[in-house]
């Protein structure tokens, strides 16, 4: 049992370590070495459970879920921070163009204003 779940967290952790190899992200490099010491860490405690470590060694692999979320919790913020900074420029892309619709207009409105003076003067 035990050395199923090392199998599927070895071929788990070398995909991610590949994804980030091929993608070169940040948040996917720094997930990928949390979950590399993960996996050492996991080692070590199955090699404490099988006996081939000494028996006063400790448990390690709560410390390596701590490692893992916090790379998962630093790669959700910068995503977000990302997101957030995504919609600030396209909220000032979109700020700009309603500045520039709002001069046509006026230019446009005041030879309209133009045009119907002109033409009351010459109806007068």
């Amino acid at each position: 049992q035990h050395a199923a779940a090392a199998v599927v967290a070895t071929v788990g952790t070398a995909w991610l370590g590949w994804l980030a190899w091929r993608e070169r992200r940040t948040e996917l490099r720094l997930m990928a070495l949390a979950m590399i010491a993960a996996v050492m860490l996991g080692f070590h405690d199955l090699a404490v459970l099988a006996g081939w470590a000494w028996p006063e060694h400790v448990f390690l692999l709560p410390f390596a879920t701590l490692i893992v979320t916090l790379s998962f919790l630093w790669a959700i913020q910068r995503r977000y921070v990302g997101t957030v900074e995504q919609f600030q420029a396209a909220n000032s892309q979109l700020q700009e163009d309603l500045e520039e619709q709002v001069s046509v207009l006026q230019a446009q409105n005041a030879q309209l204003r133009e045009a119907e003076r002109q033409q009351a003067l010459l109806l007068e």
